[in-house]
């Protein structure tokens, strides 16, 4: 597997919890209510490349928080 398909793989994987994040801002904004921040958890929420794609997709809303050992 070329790092280029990994990218691929891990992009995809991305675009869905974009979504996902995407899903709950709307449903707070329903509720009148607002995010201040995005708290990154489990396994994939250690990835670097996860904290530094949701900064820069979402980084001027809200702080993205990745405790050590997330």
């Amino acid at each position: 597997m070329t790092s280029a398909e990994l990218k691929e793989v891990f992009d995809a994987v991305i675009r869905m919890i974009f979504q996902l994040i995407i899903g709950q801002m709307e449903r707070l904004e329903e509720a009148n209510l607002s995010a201040s921040a995005i708290l990154l958890v489990g396994g994939f929420g250690s990835s670097e490349y996860l904290r530094k794609q949701i900064e820069e997709h979402f980084g001027d809303d809200v702080k993205v928080i990745q405790p050590v050992d997330a």
